[in-house]
Formats: C-alpha cells, structure tokens, sequence
C-alpha cells in the first residue's frame, strides 16, 4: 500500500496552454487531492501513458485502487501538446530492428498497430471522444534528399511479409494533401490524427 501526500499543483495559465487544449477550453475536472491518500498503486502524470497503465491495471485486477496524480488535469502536460498523429512504429522498423532484434522490433510495431485498433474501438463505442480520423498517414518527399528515406522501412517489412505500406505518385499526394510541394511517398493507410487532449 502507498500513501500519498500532495503538494498544492501549479497550473499553466490558459493562454500557455497548447492548441488542442485551448480548442477544447479544457479546464480540470476533479478537485485536488487534499492531505494524504491511500491506494496499492500511484501513477504520477495524467497523460497517455499513466492513463492507459491505469486502464491496464484496472481491467485486468478491477479491485486494484489505483490513483493517478496529475499537477494540473490530465492531459494538460506532454500528451495535450503532441502532434495527434497515430502511425505504427512499423516505419522504424529498420530502426527498432537494430536496436532490439528483429523479434522484439516485429513485436513493438504488431503493439502499436493493436493500439490504433483500441483507440478505434474505444471511440466507436462512444468511450472516449477524441476526434480520430484514421484517413492515412503520409511520409512524402518534397526534394531529392528525401526521395526514399523509407526505402529500408519497406524493405524490411516486405521480407517480414508485413504489407504496410503503398506507394504514392505526385496525383494522390495532392488529392489527399491539396499540396503540390511532395511529389513521390508513401502511405501507411490505417493511420492519422487524434485530438489529443
């Protein structure tokens, strides 16, 4: 068992918030913890990644007493500022494979792609609201520099029979990005953006 004593949190004044904040006007929904607390397992920070451990925790032992403490609300911090793009890991793979093995890197992309899938159903289900939109997400070229920067990436999936990625023509990118300044890419189909705070 822990216990918990909290020290006054300090927020960020509304306008140091982020975008995706500021669009949603979000402002904090409980009221501070006060004094001391006790629970089996604390999580410090309200953002993705406390959050999905307590959900975690949560379904798998439902009477585990979880507390998660956050200086301001959740997803005030990190999470609320991110870019809200949702991809799988499986454009590092090349990466991943020489950091972990080509077993673990196959294991952490597989993850990531069962992640979409949850945000997906979590807001199908009308658990959570977060705007997704899984319309694509797109790793283009604008300059010879950047023509087949994810050539190793395909490549290893190819070998690894993942199918992850097609490729894209100057037409497509500009019907799907109204921009003219990419011209050859790729696209990863079961990806794009969330809100994320």
């Amino acid at each position: 068992m822990n216990t918990i004593t909290m020290r006054p949190p300090v927020a960020a004044a509304k306008g140091d918030r982020s975008f995706w904040l500021q669009s949603i006007d979000a402002d904090a929904v409980t009221a501070p913890l006060q004094g001391s607390e006790d629970c089996d397992v604390a999580i410090v920070g309200g953002g993705y990644a406390g959050l999905w451990t307590a959900l975690r925790i949560k379904e798998q032992a439902p009477q585990t007493r979880v507390t998660v403490l956050e200086a301001d609300f959740c997803g005030s911090g990190a999470s609320g500022r991110n870019g809200g793009q949702v991809h799988s890991w499986f454009a590092e793979i090349d990466m991943l494979r020489v950091l972990v093995g080509e077993d673990d890197a196959l294991m952490l992309c597989r993850a990531t792609t069962d992640a979409i899938e949850e945000l997906s159903s979590l807001q199908a289900a009308g658990t959570i609201d977060m705007d997704l939109r899984l319309d694509g997400w797109l790793w283009t070229a604008s300059s010879t520099a950047q023509e087949g920067a994810w050539a190793q990436a395909c490549n290893v999936c190819r070998t690894i029979g993942e199918a992850r990625f097609r490729p894209l023509q100057r037409a497509e990118i500009l019907l799907r990005t109204g921009s003219a300044a990419s011209y050859v890419g790729i696209v990863e189909e079961r990806a794009g953006t969330v809100q994320p705070a």
